[in-house]
């Protein structure tokens, strides 16, 4: 019978090594952390809210002829991003240590 082990995968009675042909094995065995590639779907769908927001706080703030308006839509849409981008860095962080922390094991 043959066994299992964490760096190879047997299939058809020969063992070889898992490579990056297979990365679903690597998903489903909870080896790849799905995590970080939402985070980046997650950063980009933060950097188009800010963006759009801003521009739409902005298109109101003139046509009621609001100025701090205008500076709160400026403020959304340039510092916004950079909110998204840190909050993003500090998850991948978080998932970059565990990472380091297991293959240490």
């Amino acid at each position: 019978m043959a066994t299992r082990d964490a760096a190879s995968i047997v299939r058809g009675g020969s063992k070889r090594e898992i490579t990056k042909e297979e990365p679903m094995h690597g998903f489903l065995s909870f080896r790849k952390f799905f995590t970080p590639d939402l985070i980046h779907v997650l950063f980009w769908i933060g950097i188009g809210v800010c963006a759009l927001k801003g521009i739409t706080m902005m298109a109101t703030a003139g046509v009621y002829h609001q100025a701090m308006g205008i500076v709160d839509g400026l403020i959304v849409f340039f510092v916004g991003p950079v909110v998204v981008r840190v909050v993003c860095e500090i998850l991948m962080a978080v998932f970059q240590m565990h990472e380091s922390i297991t293959r240490d094991r």
